[in-house]
C-alpha cells in the first residue's frame, strides 16, 4: 500500500467530533428531519479537554510515524499489524517468532494499552475465524505495563486471551515484577506460576505454600524458581542460560 488514510485527513476529526454534537433547535423552530441545527456546547465544553488533547496527539510525530494521520505518498509498501498476524499464523515453522516492539508508545501509556488490548483480540479473532490448528506461544514481558485503570478488565483484549485462547491453542506466557501488579480475576486465568526470588510473603498467600517454601523464595540464586502447576506438587527448578547464536 502506497498511500494510507488517502480518503480521510485525520487531523479533522476535532472538527467531527464537535458536529457530532449537532442537534435540532430547542425551540418550535426544531427540525427534527435534520440531523441537526446547532451545537449542544454543553456537551462541548465537558469534552473539550479530551477534544484539545486529541489535537495534539494527532500533531505527535511519533504517533504519526506508527499510524500515518497524514496521507502517506510514495513512503514505500506499509502492511496492517492485523494482516502481519494472520500471515504469521498461516505459515508452519517451529524456529519462527514475531516481535511486536511497543517501546515507542511508552510516552503515551492508555494508548500503548489499547494497541496490546487491540492486537490480543485480533489474535483471537483470526485463530477463531481461520479454524487454525498451529500452536501459537505468545509472550508479553513486563505485563503490568498493559493492564487497563479505566477500562474493566474483562472487557480487554489481554482477558479475553486468557479465558479462550487455550482452547484453541494459543498459549500465553507473561512476566511481572509484581503480583500486585496482575488484577485477581486476571492471575486465576494462568494454569502455571513461576515464581523467582520473591520478598513478599503477603502477596503470595493465595498460592496455598508452606512456610518452609515461602521462606525459601527470598534466598533464590539468579535461574532458580518456584514452578507451581495445577496437577503437581510444587518444585524448585534451575532454567539453564540459553547458547547465544
Amino acid at each position: 500500500m502506497n498511500s494510507l488514510h488517502k480518503t480521510y485527513n485525520m487531523e479533522l476529526l476535532p472538527e467531527q467530533i464537535i458536529e457530532e454534537f449537532a442537534r435540532p433547535f430547542s425551540t418550535d423552530d426544531a427540525n427534527f428531519k435534520l440531523c441537526g441545527q446547532e451545537i449542544d456546547r454543553v456537551k462541548v465544553r465537558y469534552y473539550w479537554e479530551d477534544i484539545q488533547q486529541l489535537k495534539q496527539l494527532l500533531k505527535d510525530s511519533t504517533l504519526n510515524q506508527i499510524f500515518h494521520f497524514k496521507p502517506v505518498e510514495n513512503g514505500g509498501t506499509h502492511y496492517e499489524l492485523s494482516f502481519i498476524l494472520r500471515t504469521f499464523e498461516k505459515r508452519i515453522n517451529k524456529k519462527r517468532s514475531l516481535i511486536v516492539n511497543l517501546s515507542a508508545l511508552q510516552p503515551h501509556i492508555a494508548i500503548q494499552k489499547r494497541v496490546l488490548s487491540y492486537l490480543m483480540d485480533e489474535v483471537l479473532l483470526n485463530r477463531l475465524s481461520e479454524n487454525a490448528q498451529i500452536p501459537v506461544a505468545i509472550f508479553i514481558d513486563e505485563i503490568h505495563r498493559y493492564i487497563p485503570e479505566q477500562q474493566p478488565i474483562n472487557e480487554n483484549g489481554l482477558f479475553h486471551l486468557l479465558r479462550e485462547g487455550r482452547k484453541h491453542k494459543l498459549n500465553v506466557v507473561v512476566s511481572t515484577q509484581s503480583l500486585k501488579d496482575l488484577p485477581e480475576v486476571l492471575r486465576g486465568q494462568f494454569g502455571s506460576n513461576l515464581i523467582h526470588r520473591y520478598q513478599s510473603k503477603e502477596e503470595l498467600e493465595g498460592f496455598g505454600l508452606s512456610k518452609r517454601l515461602l521462606n525459601k523464595l527470598p534466598k533464590l540464586g539468579v535461574g532458580e524458581a518456584l514452578l507451581l502447576t495445577a496437577d503437581k506438587r510444587p518444585s524448585f527448578v534451575k532454567i539453564q542460560k540459553p547458547n547465544t547464536m
